[in-house]
């Protein structure tokens, strides 16, 4: 009887895993990303596309399965600037990254802390190789979460070591939206272009929209 039991409960487990994985789709590329079961639509204005790539989403669909201490609530997306892309090498043309985690975000946990990220699976770097170099809220105007308050800062990040180390620019907006925290993160290689990276940023989005219609 007990061993009935085992496999009827293991039976279940299974059939839930194949469902969960089943309900996932990768969504499609291009300006406007929906991401349709997770109930995430992000719109960028001409000349820009976005996309799930293959990295994030094979991570996103290990994380249904539970092997990570953190969950994803939708697959990560990668959004670039097309012209851009088009003429410069793949690794110096401007892009970023959007995902959002389970959980709130605290913007008074130092991000320099050892309990940094709050919650998990936000952007963070060991505390030793990173400075803030600014820090402010802004209130977002996308008409699908406009008013939401949100953190954006600006670090200044060291890579490698040796021969090879090089000091980096990063530009993180973090908010929160109902039970979950989103983040956008933006490398920026060259800092005498930080301005241009950032004001880029704020104008490839036309639109956010968070949460499945009932």
């Amino acid at each position: 009887m007990k061993e009935l039991k085992s496999l009827a409960v293991l039976f279940v487990m299974l059939i839930s895993v194949v469902l969960i994985m089943s309900c996932a789709q990768r969504p499609r590329p291009g300006r406007i990303i929906d991401c349709i079961d997770q109930g995430v639509t992000l719109t960028l204005v001409n000349g820009w596309e976005g996309e799930t790539i293959d990295t994030d989403w094979r991570a996103y669909k290990r994380i249904l399965k539970g092997r990570e201490d953190f969950m994803w609530v939708f697959p990560p997306i990668t959004a670039r600037d097309i012209p851009v892309a088009e003429v410069e090498d793949r690794s110096g043309y401007m892009k970023w990254r959007f995902k959002g985690v389970e959980g709130t975000f605290d913007p008074n946990i130092s991000p320099t802390s050892r309990d940094f990220p709050v919650p998990p699976g936000l952007w963070s770097m060991d505390p030793t190789k990173l400075e803030v170099l600014g820090s402010n809220r802004v209130i977002l105007e996308w008409p699908g979460v406009q008013g939401t308050e949100a953190t954006a800062r600006i670090y200044e990040v060291i890579r490698g070591t040796g021969d090879t180390m090089a000091i980096r620019r990063t530009y993180v907006v973090t908010f929160n939206y109902g039970e979950n925290a989103y983040e956008f993160v933006m490398f920026i290689p060259n800092p005498n272009f930080e301005r241009d990276y950032i004001e880029a940023f704020w104008s490839s989005i036309e639109d956010v929209q968070i949460g499945i219609e009932e």
